[in-house]
């Protein structure tokens, strides 16, 4: 909805902008390439959103990752790594990323609520506790602003324009920052992220 400039309001509001010490937008570094590698977390963050369906609240980590290869030498980093405390079967068992997480410290503890989760890995987080884990790049656009755009409806099936295009691993060539996206041509970056966290010994 387009909003008339003229109707806005002209109260001088709480500037919650750091003008004195401003960071500006810096271009993104190449993405670590496909590994088994060494990760240390450098912050994590929490969110809580009820569950769909009925489901109970979910319990999300957000963190980012200093990423070394097995010589101890710094190789890059990952930002907005997600993992909750969301249920899902694994070989026909219950599992969750988040206790994927925990494992990969070492840690077996049966945490009963979502405070004793998140404060378990904010205690590793802030401990500097590595793990090891397997990243993988990946790419990925919604055809934004064309012809093509992905929209759905609300139960997910596609309205019009074209799926989503991604692709992921070693069909994205070695060092690209971007890749173009065949169905719409518009650039897509290239992300890392973790495909898997290994489990540590207790």
């Amino acid at each position: 909805m387009a909003v008339d400039i003229n109707n806005l309001p002209t109260t001088a509001e709480e500037v919650e902008v750091d003008y004195d010490n401003y960071a500006d937008a810096q271009e993104f570094p190449p993405p670590i390439a496909d590994g088994t590698w060494t990760f240390k977390p450098t912050k994590v963050e929490f969110d809580l959103k009820d569950g769909k369906n009925g489901h109970g609240s979910v319990l999300t980590a957000i963190a980012s990752h200093d990423v070394f290869n097995d010589t101890g030498e710094k190789i890059g980093s990952i930002t907005f790594d997600r993992f909750s405390d969301k249920t899902f079967e694994r070989s026909n068992v219950k599992v969750s990323m988040m206790n994927d997480q925990l494992r990969a410290w070492g840690d077996r503890g049966r945490y009963a609520s979502k405070q004793e989760r998140a404060q378990a890995v904010k205690s590793h987080v802030d401990a500097g506790e590595t793990f090891r884990a397997v990243s993988k790049r990946e790419a990925y656009c919604g055809h934004k602003g064309t012809s093509f755009e992905t929209k759905r409806s609300e139960n997910g099936a596609l309205i019009s324009g074209a799926e989503p295009w991604n692709v992921k691993g070693s069909k994205i060539p070695a060092g690209e920052s971007e890749v173009s996206c065949p169905v719409c041509h518009q650039n897509a970056r290239v992300n890392a992220r973790i495909d898997r966290r290994i489990p540590a010994s207790a």
